[in-house]
């Protein structure tokens, strides 16, 4: 008799759930920059031991910044991705883009496939200054992104798929409030 061949459906894993490798990815390099930053994870762990036994609540957890930090500071330093496609499903204008110096705004018809080559940008000395190679948490991020921290990026807008009726980018989704 020939043997039989068995197929698994872990190849169909991240069609259902689409965040889960680049959540273990983000999680991974979030653990290697905290290895090589001691006084970041203490003061990490400080933070979680002081919140007792009590239950994470969700406001709880949105009250942890400096975790949200670490993890946002690592996506920019190692993230999960170098490059991000994306189909503008309106015509809109981008910020920045067009121009013989790249500075001006720049229109994109409805669409229009965009690629962002995220490594790139994060690693912008023009945005993020001559230490941009360093993991600095605690400053960067709460500098750079206090005013934008609740908004979601043009291209995330995804209008076939809703996976949440607060939000539809992956971080916020992730930190869906499970009562209401």
């Amino acid at each position: 008799m020939g043997r039989v061949r068995v197929r698994t459906l872990d190849p169909w894993g991240p069609m259902v759930t689409p965040t889960r490798d680049s959540a273990a990815i983000a999680v991974n390099n979030m653990l290697f920059q905290l290895a090589r930053h001691p006084h970041i994870w203490a003061n990490l762990r400080k933070q979680a031991l002081e919140l007792g036994d009590s239950p994470l609540t969700f406001e709880k957890l949105k009250s942890l910044v400096e975790f949200r930090y670490v993890l946002h500071e690592t996506i920019r330093t190692v993230g999960p991705a170098a490059r991000v496609w994306r189909m503008a499903v309106r015509d809109t204008v981008l910020p920045t883009g067009g121009g013989p110096d790249q500075k001006s705004p720049i229109f994109v018809p409805s669409g229009t496939p965009v690629v962002s080559g995220t490594w790139a940008t994060n690693h912008d000395k023009e945005v993020w200054g001559d230490d941009v190679n360093e993991f600095k948490p605690d400053l960067r991020l709460a500098q750079r992104f206090e005013r934008i921290d609740n908004c979601d990026t043009v291209f995330e807008y995804i209008q076939r798929i809703s996976p949440s009726v607060e939000s539809q980018n992956g971080v916020k989704v992730a930190f869906k409030n499970g009562s209401g």
